[in-house]
């Protein structure tokens, strides 16, 4: 039940979109960036694996609507973040794509704001939001997390657009 040709599809169209706003993004390296978008969604892809019928229950309820992260953490007591997180620090990731991963639903910490999770949330939305109007994608663009990252908000809304040029090329990858 598990579509790992989608999965790489959306990794690689985060990981794309994350190297984009890491471009907007004072002191990011668009490179750490983008294998921080690659590996953001791999806490989703492990639990697939461990516990693969749990988590194909929990997509059929966030598919009506329902949380995720609340869903996964009252089923499995962890969710997909918490399982990336330790997958990146167990494979000796840095300490910033750790916690870019974990904090990517929620990147203000009581150790201040994560810049690469505020990236990971912002491309997170605009790969959600990719099929959606232009003007839909800008109404409910997360501006909070882009001012908190130093983003020039009206520039890059502006050139908004480039990103549909970004995923061209990675079905033909992925066949």
């Amino acid at each position: 039940g598990f579509n790992i040709k989608e999965f790489w599809v959306k990794s690689f169209t985060v990981a794309s979109i994350s190297k984009w706003i890491a471009k907007h993004v004072s002191d990011t390296d668009v490179e750490i960036a983008f294998t921080c978008g690659m590996i953001h969604d791999i806490g989703g892809l492990l639990t697939h694996i461990l516990v693969n019928d749990e988590a194909q229950e929990i997509d059929r309820v966030v598919e009506k609507g329902a949380n995720r992260i609340e869903m996964e953490d009252s089923h499995l007591g962890f969710n997909f973040t918490e399982a990336g997180s330790e997958l990146a620090h167990r494979w000796k990731f840095p300490q910033e794509i750790v916690d870019g991963v974990k904090h990517q639903m929620d990147p203000q910490t009581d150790d201040g704001y994560k810049k690469l999770a505020g990236v990971l949330l912002i491309a997170s939305y605009l790969y959600e939001h990719q099929d959606k109007s232009q003007e839909t994608l800008v109404t409910n663009f997360p501006t909070e997390h882009a001012k908190k990252l130093g983003i020039n908000v009206v520039s890059m809304l502006d050139s908004i657009g480039e990103i549909k040029e970004l995923d061209s090329g990675i079905e033909e990858l992925l066949n």
